[in-house]
């Protein structure tokens, strides 16, 4: 009899620290308000991740859009615009009835022609085998095409957005090449062109015609 009195007070004492511990458990557990808080932590940082990798991906595309162009691929294009320039500033002389559409086909024959001779001695310099195109592509030759078929105003108008785009594309070309293109003489004719070619787009935005 005093055998089983003393296992049961054993029992009742041993579960008292057990029921005691499952008590504290559960009041540590209790707290709820610091989660949203981490989630929020989180969410924060998930932003500022996000908002980086986004950063520099535009940073990346643009220095993609910034990359200057191959030698070959410079030389190819520059001659391609020169030669539109010539050619369809020549059809404005005979062409063009307004005087100061013809005064600036006429600076731009000259300036470009020694543009031209420029290009291939610099390319013959720099002896990396590319070669000067020496005919219009046919996106060139499209266009030229069209100025053939139009007159009077008309042709005057479309001269002057062909001239005004054809310099705009010009000057980023050359902007780019001087300013990250391969070290020589094709690089050195781009910079010292540079210069010329935006007076003309200066010339372009006074052209009485350009209203």
């Amino acid at each position: 009899m005093k055998r089983q009195i003393l296992l049961t007070s054993m029992a009742v004492a041993l579960s008292a620290p057990l029921a005691f511990a499952q008590s504290g458990s559960t009041g540590t557990m209790a707290p709820k308000p610091n989660a949203p808080a981490m989630s929020q932590s989180s969410s924060g940082t998930s932003g500022m991740t996000s908002g980086t990798m986004s950063s520099s991906t535009a940073m990346s595309s643009d220095n993609k859009m910034m990359k200057a162009p191959t030698e070959k691929s410079f030389v190819n294009r520059a001659a391609q615009s020169n030669m539109f320039e010539i050619q369809s500033s020549k059809l404005a002389l005979d062409k063009s009835q307004s005087s100061d559409v013809k005064k600036f086909a006429q600076h731009m024959v000259d300036d470009h022609s020694k543009a031209g001779d420029g290009l291939k001695q610099a390319v013959k310099q720099a002896n990396d085998k590319v070669e000067v195109p020496a005919k219009l592509d046919n996106a060139h030759q499209k266009m030229l095409t069209r100025l053939q078929g139009l007159s009077g105003k008309k042709f005057d108008q479309a001269y002057w957005r062909m001239q005004r785009n054809g310099h705009d594309k010009t000057i980023a070309l050359f902007q780019s090449y001087g300013d990250g293109g391969k070290d020589g003489p094709v690089r050195n004719f781009a910079q010292k062109t540079l210069p010329t070619l935006k007076q003309h787009r200066e010339m372009i935005s006074t052209m009485t015609h350009s209203s």
